[in-house]
């Protein structure tokens, strides 16, 4: 649907004067209601785990009814995947070093088939310490 919009512009110099119109064409934007239920979701590993496990589940709303939705990491790291219909974030059989690194910050995007529909969001997932090294001073 498309609305029309008439400006009129004038200029003065002090000494010149002009106006002109400019018509404008405004339409609809088809935005996006797809969005996840948290803007930034908190999630936990351990340390020293070599188990698979579910490290978070993100899910979105203002999909359609019956409509397919896909998720994918936007910086993959083999120490997690994601269910591509599930939503579902898994840690693999990496050994999680807190002492390496005690935080991963993963950017998932969801969309629809036709790509019409996509939201973002941010998980951030903390490395629990296992105390498996003495106290250094």
């Amino acid at each position: 649907k498309l609305r029309a919009r008439r400006v009129t512009v004038e200029v003065d110099d002090g000494k010149h004067q002009d106006s002109a119109y400019v018509d404008i064409l405004v339409r609809k934007r088809d935005q996006s209601v797809l969005r996840f239920q948290r803007v930034i979701y908190h999630a936990a590993v351990l340390e020293n785990s070599t188990k698979t496990s579910i490290v978070a589940v993100v899910s979105v709303l203002g999909s359609r009814l019956n409509e397919d939705i896909h998720f994918t990491l936007l910086n993959p790291s083999p120490n997690f995947s994601i269910g591509r219909t599930s939503g579902i974030i898994s840690s693999g059989h990496f050994v999680f070093d807190r002492e390496q690194l005690d935080c991963y910050q993963l950017i998932v995007q969801a969309y629809s088939i036709d790509r019409k529909l996509t939201a973002y969001t941010t998980v951030n997932v903390s490395v629990l310490d296992a105390n498996d090294n003495c106290p250094y001073f």
